[in-house]
């Protein structure tokens, strides 16, 4: 039984890896699990929502980390971990500023394990700055495929209010070209 790793980046207040931590508990699987963001206020929450998730480590399957994660010091993030690379790389609206892109793009390069997946659901470039940017890193990545799409409309449900603002979200998938 494989452990898997797993790694949310920009997280907000953890949403996106708590979920997949609590999914991965119900089906009996064995995971560690960081969820990072730059911001040390948002860790501290983060750290919170672990413990009173009773994902800290009390269950061996499931342990999750909440660490300060900058997208430009991603090699210190890896050695300071001792993190191996990720079999799932996770992210949503984390790119809405131009300089994000490239540092988003860095990231999931960095932590992607060469049979990994990334998955980052974000705003349109319509809507979001910095996304246009990050399509294209992506799309012109000589070693990734990568495909853009929008949702599934099961994922959507009870999310209509998405429609009536005109935000269109896109689901972005990454991993290494089979050498």
């Amino acid at each position: 039984d494989k452990r898997l790793l797993i790694c949310e980046v920009g997280a907000g207040l953890g949403a996106g890896g708590l979920g997949v931590a609590l999914l991965l508990k119900t089906m009996g699987l064995s995971a560690e699990v960081h969820i990072t963001d730059f911001d040390p206020d948002s860790v501290a929450l983060i750290e919170q929502c672990i413990r009173s998730n009773g994902l800290d480590g009390g269950d061996d399957r499931i342990t999750c980390y909440a660490n300060v994660l900058d997208w430009d010091r991603v090699d210190d993030y890896i050695t300071e971990h001792e993190l191996g690379k990720c079999d799932l790389v996770i992210g949503a609206e984390i790119v809405h500023e131009i300089e994000h892109a490239q540092g988003v793009f860095n990231a999931v390069r960095k932590l992607m394990d060469p049979a990994g997946q990334a998955v980052i659901i974000n705003g349109a470039p319509k809507h979001r700055f910095g996304c246009a940017e990050f399509q294209e890193m992506m799309h012109n990545a000589p070693d990734l495929d990568y495909s853009v799409s929008e949702p599934q409309p099961e994922l959507l449900v009870g999310m209509e209010s998405l429609k009536e603002k005109m935000l269109t979200l896109q689901l972005h998938l990454a991993e290494w070209k089979a050498v």
